[in-house]
């Protein structure tokens, strides 16, 4: 099934490479359930557009409905707006913004594409980073959500891509090849302060700060196997995370940075798993022969009580969410459509 759709995911792959409160039919809605909503990529009406329902799977609302391709979308519970990538007017991926209904659509800059990574908000909701090859290779580029300004932070012939904001807003993690090997760095949100993390002779990749933002999690082939890894903020006292000898792969946080939910093909086929942040209760959340959020586009809850995440396990992509420990498993999308990338919306 996930063949058929193969342009359609990698199209959003590259645009795109976060959960829904679950309600079984009859046993009521909760408070996160009554708070939060999901926002989603769907092609149902012809076309990639973005779309919002709620946790119980009412209420589908397309938010962009334009011809063109729209997705992508990242939420700033700060600003309480998305920004999204569209080739609408100009004919490439630009960056947008609107309001949680779909309302105020506007163009932030289309002198920096969206061709190699999606933006993404800072914590505080004044900025945008995003990674664009418009100076001819990968760099890094932070934008004034308002007035559509923008800084070159990495500027280097090397290939670098975003990592992960700081809680602060003040600076950003990102990964570059300008040492031969995939590196880790922290820049500051001006271009200063570029600083390497991790060892320099080992390929390193997806960092992501906890949310404090003293500890980074992150991939690393240093063991001869890629595996996830903690590190201190400042790269200090690495430590191993998983040990598998199948593919470990996009470590996210919970929101009290307790737990990681990750990627694992360990038991044979593409599994979210958790684990608590000593390594122990590891447990597959999925259990299922089907292809579960093979892009990475799972995400937890914002108060960490669930996970939203695509699967094709009904013969068809669409949109779940399930208890934090896997259990109650919703399908929330419920369309012929291929749906997927999820983010909760509150």
């Amino acid at each position: 099934m996930y063949d058929r759709f193969r342009p359609l995911l990698v199209l959003a792959a590259s645009l795109l490479l976060v959960s829904l409160l679950a309600v079984l039919a009859g046993r009521g809605v909760t408070m996160a359930s009554q708070t939060y909503q999901i926002a989603f990529m769907s092609d149902r009406d012809g076309d990639i557009e973005t779309y919002r329902v709620g946790v119980d799977g009412q209420g589908v609302m397309n938010l962009t409905n334009n011809p063109e391709i729209d997705g992508g979308a990242h939420w700033s519970q700060t600003s309480q707006a998305f920004v999204f990538v569209s080739t609408r007017d100009v004919g490439f991926p630009a960056i947008y913004r609107m309001n949680q209904d779909g309302s105020e659509q506007t163009l932030i800059t289309a002198d920096v594409p969206a061709d190699v990574s999606l933006p993404e908000w800072s914590p505080d909701g004044r900025l945008i980073a995003v990674t664009s090859s418009i100076s001819g290779n990968p760099d890094i580029y932070v934008i004034d959500a308002v007035t559509g300004e923008f800084v070159n932070v990495t500027s280097h012939p090397a290939q670098d891509n975003f990592g992960d904001w700081a809680p602060d807003s003040q600076s950003l993690l990102f990964t570059s090849d300008r040492i031969g090997q995939g590196a880790i760095y922290e820049v500051g949100i001006d271009g200063g302060g570029v600083t390497p993390l991790t060892d320099l002779s080992t390929p390193n990749a997806l960092p992501v700060y906890s949310p404090t933002g003293d500890r980074i999690a992150f991939l690393s082939a240093r063991d001869n196997d890629i595996e996830i890894y903690l590190m201190d903020a400042d790269g200090g006292n690495p430590t191993r995370l998983t040990s598998s000898p199948g593919l470990d792969n996009n470590p996210k946080w919970s929101p009290d940075g307790s737990r990681i939910a990750f990627l694992s093909e360990r038991e044979g086929d593409i599994e979210i798993f958790a684990v608590d942040v000593d390594g122990s209760n590891l447990a597959n959340l999925t259990q299922n022969p089907a292809q579960d959020s093979i892009q990475g586009d799972f995400a937890w809850s914002p108060d960490g009580s669930q996970l939203a995440f695509t699967s094709d396990r009904s013969g068809d992509i669409e949109v779940y969410i399930m208890e934090s420990d896997g259990s109650n498993v919703t399908n929330i999308s419920n369309d012929p459509g291929a749906d997927f990338g999820p983010i909760w919306v509150h």
